[in-house]
């Protein structure tokens, strides 16, 4: 099903059963990623279609960042070795098609459709709760949830399973049901459903455990949780490897596991509640208690943040998620019975999905709802693991044993964790395509030039390190350079001040960056203008602006002869960052220097021979993947050891007791 992205407007989807036709031959492959512009003459394709076209074919790129998004991995695990883009010369046929020919897709582009008739604004979550289809939800209805700690609902995964499983289940038990026939419905169901909602790995799992327990309910065995557990996960990546390495996969397996493991501990204490109502309260807390510390490692490794909110609203969450997705169910089949009266059901149905999102934004809202929290190092979280492990009944040692193991690995844990901090002064140049963000560490302080076009890794690197922007240099405000901060503003990444040239607005810029800019003031981030002459300062490393002057912007001037040209001081190590500043004014900036960050992505117009002549640099750091061969050259003649992030991946220079080294993350 073709979905248009929400970041850059393109239309994705996969396409199967493909033909290369290129200059080698002809090759065949099972699925492609495909993504194009859309045409207006052209209808989007539908599955059942056949589309031919001439696209530019790529192999995915790996990881390029540290903590950054892994964009092969993620084509793997949706069953694609490559990807395509574009669409010129595009026909499609059959051309009279409407609908896809997949019922399952039928069926939920109806669900959709009719949930948008029925509850209007209110629909994106009931489509979300029932199908997983967060596509058309408001930015910050998706917001409040992730904020509240409870974003795993408009997912479909194994909670929504379990919840219509049990509801299904305890309809068939009152009506006295032969456990055989139990079975039956239920496994029908359970396919109706997984095959409806994509089949993913935290609904497969779901399937399983479910299946498993009915199983043994059946033959009158008692079925034990951790085997059906381990079964589950066992099958899941015999059929999928490499899930293993997916986040929706581990936070799930996790999550089960959790209360698998945690939750007898904790019932024996609260079986001790006389009170019925409360003691069954006590139990919902206690199992959302279990599940979130065992999700807890793969959220933090994903997000970076735990949600205190989360643990106090959640089993309220999925109560309210129970009660609306069987309305929804119900209102669903009133709908085949009678439009009008599902209609009138609906405004109920729909203050309810409204009185949710409101309840849920405003707890999301709370100031402590939420925290960052850094990554840490694989032996801490192995730590963690088996803290975890010895509060279980699976381990048969004695309190003052666990007490004693557990503690033990922890401290070494965190001893050899604060041994390998790292002290010494580093710049980083993040691989961001042809786009620009680099990031200084000198200790605690951080300094930010550049976020890129798409801040994605840029942000991951900031929250998985711990790190704020002490001082974000906008260079000029290009998109490519400026529009990341989008990103690191809706992932609340602290920032400090935010530094622009004072030619900065003179020449034409971007709505979309100054919109950005104006929501950074109304969060009470701190804006500084700078020219030539200016300076930054840090415990050990200098900042230096060498251009632009102050007045030498005007309306008709490319923002790029306006780029920011820094001069940075490392530790004693120099750096000349370039940013994108145009050969016409690259010898107002030249001085020498050790290191070059070479303008506007090595490109020809810059890096000229009478800049390099005073330059000299002794490294070239090249942000992009193709430079002008003519560049390259010049930095040849002038004996300059090239490095590019296209090649090498993200750019680490570290200084060390007055010597400098480079390395690059691919390396």
């Amino acid at each position: 099903e073709a979905k248009i992205r929400e970041e850059d407007g393109r239309i994705a989807l996969y396409i199967r059963d493909v033909t290369l036709m290129g200059e080698g031959g002809e090759y065949a492959l099972d699925k492609l990623y495909w993504t194009y512009w859309p045409q207006e003459e052209i209808a989007v394709p539908l599955d059942g279609q056949t589309v031919t076209f001439t696209g530019k074919l790529y192999h995915p790129d790996g990881q390029e960042n540290p903590f950054g998004f892994d964009f092969r991995m993620y084509l793997l695990q949706k069953g694609a070795v490559a990807g395509i883009s574009g669409g010129e010369d595009l026909v499609v046929t059959p051309e009279g098609q409407t609908q896809p020919r997949d019922w399952m897709l039928r069926a939920r582009r109806w669900i959709a459709t009719r949930m948008q008739t029925l509850l209007q604004d209110q629909a994106p979550l009931a489509t979300a709760l029932l199908i997983g289809e967060t596509e058309g939800m408001p930015e910050e209805m998706r917001e409040g949830f992730r904020k509240a700690g409870v974003a795993h609902v408009l997912s479909v995964s194994g909670l929504h399973a379990m919840l219509i499983m049990g509801l299904i289940i305890r309809i068939m038990d009152k009506l006295q049901a032969p456990p055989k026939l139990i079975l039956g419905i239920t496994g029908v169901f359970l396919a109706f459903y997984s095959a409806l909602t994509g089949s993913n790995a935290p609904i497969l799992r779901a399937v399983l455990l479910v299946a498993y327990q009915l199983y043994a309910r059946t033959v009158r065995r008692r079925g034990d949780h951790l085997t059906a557990w381990s079964v589950g996960l066992m099958i899941i990546l015999f059929l999928q490897p490499l899930q293993l390495f997916s986040a929706g996969f581990q936070m799930s397996f996790g999550a089960v596991l959790g209360m698998i493991l945690l939750y007898d501990a904790l019932q024996v204490h609260f079986m001790r509640i006389r009170n019925e109502r409360l003691r069954k309260v006590v139990a919902s807390y206690a199992v959302t208690l279990c599940a979130t510390v065992g999700a807890a490692l793969p959220v933090i490794y994903t997000y970076n943040s735990f949600s205190f909110m989360g643990l106090l609203v959640n089993p309220l969450i999925c109560l309210m998620t129970e009660l609306l997705m069987l309305a929804d169910i119900v209102l669903l089949l009133a709908s085949c019975i009678s439009l009008p009266l599902a209609q009138k059901m609906g405004v109920l149905i729909a203050h309810l999905s409204r009185f949710t999102v409101e309840g849920v934004g405003l707890a999301g809202e709370i100031s402590w709802s939420a925290v960052h929290v850094p990554s840490f190092p694989w032996y801490l979280a192995a730590a963690i693991v088996l803290c975890l492990i010895l509060c279980t009944r699976y381990v048969k040692f004695t309190a003052l044993k666990r007490v004693l193991l557990g503690g033990g690995a922890l401290t070494v844990a965190c001893t050899v964790m604060l041994l390998n901090a790292n002290h010494d002064v580093r710049y980083i140049q993040l691989a961001m395509g042809n786009a620009d963000a680099a990031v200084i560490e000198d200790g605690q302080k951080t300094i930010v030039i550049d976020t890129g076009e798409y801040g994605g890794d840029l942000s991951s690197y900031l929250l998985a390190t711990g790190r704020r922007a002490d001082h974000l240099i906008l260079t000029h405000l290009h998109t490519d350079h400026a529009l990341g901060l989008e990103y690191l503003l809706s992932e609340n990444v602290q920032i400090g001040t935010i530094y622009l040239t004072t030619e900065a607005f003179k020449t034409e810029v971007s709505q979309r960056v100054l919109d950005l800019l104006l929501q950074s003031q109304e969060k009470g981030i701190k804006m500084q203008l700078l020219s030539a002459g200016d300076q930054i300062r840090t415990k050990r490393v200098t900042i230096d602006v060498l251009w632009p002057k102050e007045g030498s912007g005007h309306a008709l001037k490319d923002a790029n002869d306006c780029a920011a040209a820094l001069l940075i001081d490392l530790d004693g190590a120099s750096i000349l960052h370039m940013s994108d500043l145009t050969g016409a004014y690259e010898n107002y900036a030249a001085v020498p220097v050790d290191i070059l960050r070479a303008a506007h992505h090595g490109s020809a117009d810059s890096t000229r021979e009478r800049f390099l002549s005073v330059v000299q640099p002794a490294v070239c750091l090249i942000s992009g993947d193709s430079p002008s061969e003519k560049t390259l050259s010049r930095l040849a003649n002038v004996s300059t050891m090239v490095y590019d992030t296209g090649t090498h991946g993200a750019l680490f220079i570290t200084v060390r007791e007055g010597q400098y080294f480079v390395q690059g993350y691919l390396q």
